[in-house]
């Protein structure tokens, strides 16, 4: 099998995790979905005004876990081959990396799966259904369908030497329902 995801080593950041850039055949590693989904919960950090970013969590379908899992177990594949480059451990067989590995595949404390994603403000497009721009931060409802670009843009490593993939979102198409009340 051809790998063709580049990860570069991670760089150590402001507050001690590391962080390496991820791209696909030397371009931004970019995905859209193509089945709607909907989202548990606001985004938990919505209401934050000094906050730049949002963390957003999707309802995992088929293809959301499909894509997820490949692109997991590619990142394995190149870590385990070098860990030393990327966790800075000399030698660790297959599950002493899986077990330090954090999926962004999550189950919620009450048991809701879903897929955790991360939408800078600034850089995250928001569109309706029609396609057109939207400037509302404070469209997520329970009821809304969303389609989504990401952008798997890095592994990060923290202090105790867990790992994981950064899936940042780079567009949001909501599908909201039209209020009856407005007829």
């Amino acid at each position: 099998m051809k790998m063709t995801m580049e990860i570069q080593q991670p760089l150590l950041g402001a507050k001690g995790s590391k962080r390496g850039v991820i791209t696909k055949e030397g371009e931004d590693y970019l995905w859209k979905t193509t089945v709607q989904t909907k989202t548990p919960w606001q985004p938990s950090n919505l209401q934050e005004p000094e906050s730049n970013s949002l963390d957003f969590c999707f309802t995992i379908t088929p293809e959301i876990a499909e894509f997820v899992t490949q692109v997991e177990e590619e990142v394995l594949a190149i870590v385990a081959r070098n860990p030393k480059a990327y966790l800075g451990v000399e030698s660790l067989d297959q599950d002493e990396i899986q077990c330090r590995f954090m999926s962004s595949l999550k189950s919620s404390a009450r048991g809701a799966p879903n897929f955790k994603t991360r939408g800078r403000i600034g850089h995250l497009k928001i569109w309706d259904a029609d396609g057109q721009s939207m400037k509302d931060m404070t469209v997520f409802a329970s009821d809304t369908q969303y389609q989504f670009v990401v952008r798997v843009s890095s592994i990060w490593v923290s202090q105790k030497g867990n790992f994981g993939v950064s899936f940042d979102l780079q567009h949001l198409q909501c599908y909201q329902e039209r209020c009856p009340f407005k007829q």
